[in-house]
């Protein structure tokens, strides 16, 4: 995902975010005939306008707005060494402003869950064994595809429209900056996120407990901190300062699932703090993958490394649909993954949404943080 200026060759036109005209194709990976045609739902860009929400809105000081203030429009970017298309673009317009529209862009991978479900199709089916490699691209509808399911019908119901404010930091960014360690592989564009040390630690203690135990099991904790903005840059940051241990939820080796109790202990425990400190929210996860990689199976050459490569350091299916289920409108959120190598060396990497799906990220760490001593800024959204 990048945000420029718009000024790509032309691009295809391909709809709205309420109303996409995007399918997603498959072939076999030697070529040949198409396998399946899937149309994109609008559900299916709920990530994606989310993020563009970050830049369009946050990253640009005016976190008041959303993306129902401007008129945004999907088209799809072409090749420019084929016919095909190598992602999608949403474009921007603010009505208040003139110029060229805001764009952020999104290569095909964004659709790897299209891609999925129609797979799934052909599987069920039989046209595709269990294993066999394909490829998938994005098109203009082609009428091929299968309509999309019909709506459940569901009892009529009155919805009121709530948007309560948003509650900022507001706080010079490069001070802290300035103070804190850099860890990670860098990715370009990415807005700051910091932890305290603190929080650090206790995020890896809760996500590392569930090796201690025999059996192992997966343990994790929510990520608490705020929100930032910089009044000097306009750029938006994140400032993790808690982690709270996910007692009692349901878990297994590979899993781990909050629990009703869970969330309302550890709701109550943010909305108290909330009074003192508005700007307190929940930001994320932090969990463990608390088993060997390759069955602990290393290489020859292993034991005369100073790292081991072979790592379970990589968000799961699972991971991302957790995140996308409880954070849903946070294109903030951050998963804080704690892993193991094959010779079971301790790794661990902080994973954020980025073209719509989890990505390895940098991030900052501050000897401290106290959230009070900052200006809280609350803004009312527009809609």
């Amino acid at each position: 995902m990048t945000t420029t200026t718009a000024t790509r060759p032309p691009a295809r036109p391909c709809g709205t975010l309420d109303q996409p005209e995007i399918e997603v194709f498959l072939e076999p990976e030697g070529g040949g005939a198409v396998l399946a045609r899937e149309p994109v739902r609008a559900s299916d860009l709920a990530l994606l306008a989310s993020h563009a929400n970050l830049e369009f809105c946050m990253r640009r000081s005016r976190p008041d707005r959303t993306l129902a203030d401007l008129d945004v429009r999907l088209v799809l970017v072409p090749s420019e060494r084929s016919e095909r298309f190598t992602g999608l673009s949403l474009r921007a317009f603010d009505p208040d402003r003139h110029g060229e529209p805001m764009e952020c862009n999104f290569s095909i991978l964004a659709f790897e869950a299209v891609a999925r479900r129609a797979e799934k199709r052909l599987l069920e089916s039989g046209r595709l064994r269990n294993g066999e490699l394909f490829l998938f691209g994005i098109a203009p509808p082609s009428g091929e595809a299968p309509p999309p399911p019909p709506p459940e019908e569901a009892a009529a119901i009155e919805v009121i429209a709530h948007h309560p404010a948003i509650h900022y930091l507001s706080t010079p960014v490069a001070p802290l900056i300035k103070r804190a360690r850099r860890h990670g592989e860098d990715l370009a564009e990415a807005f700051p996120v910091f932890f305290t040390e603190e929080a650090l630690a206790r995020a890896e203690q809760c996500a590392r407990q569930g090796t201690v135990e025999n059996p192992r099991f997966e343990s994790g904790a929510l990520l608490a901190g705020s929100l930032g903005t910089c009044p000097e840059s306009g750029e938006f940051f994140l400032v993790v300062t808690d982690a709270f241990a996910m007692t009692g939820a349901e878990s297994s080796l590979v899993t781990l699932e909050l629990t009703g109790e869970t969330w309302r202990r550890i709701d109550a425990v943010i909305r108290a703090r909330q009074t003192a400190e508005p700007a307190t929210a929940l930001v994320g996860n932090a969990h463990g993958h608390n088993f060997l990689p390759n069955e602990g199976q290393t290489c020859e050459e292993c034991p005369r490394l100073p790292e081991c490569s072979t790592t379970n350091l990589q968000p799961s299916p699972d991971d991302l649909m957790w995140m996308r289920t409880h954070f849903p409108h946070a294109p903030y959120a951050q998963c804080l993954i704690f892993g193991l190598s094959a010779r079971g060396d301790n790794v661990h990497g902080l994973f954020g949404f980025h073209d719509g799906r989890l990505v390895k990220r940098h991030y900052f760490v501050l000897p401290d943080f106290t959230p009070g001593g900052h200006p809280t800024i609350s803004v009312p959204q527009s809609r």
